[in-house]
């Protein structure tokens, strides 16, 4: 998480439950918007809801699945 928050990225949640890999969770920005560019992260969820239409992005990172969700 320090590396992350050293680039300049926001980590919004961290999660560990015992089965996957530990989650972070980051508030969408343009760092985010170029690493999905740059082909370092992929979309991996789609979907619309009550606040409109969402976009999950993940990529993995020191055996940590980064995530976020543009909307």
């Amino acid at each position: 998480m320090d590396k992350l928050s050293q680039e300049g990225f926001i980590v919004s949640q961290f999660t560990v439950d015992g089965y996957s890999r530990p989650t972070i969770t980051l508030l969408h920005d343009r760092r985010c918007d170029a690493l999905h560019k740059k082909g370092h992260a992929v979309r991996y969820a789609l979907g619309t809801d009550r606040q409109g239409r969402w976009e999950k992005y993940q990529f993995l990172q020191d055996n940590c699945r980064i995530t976020w969700e543009v909307r």
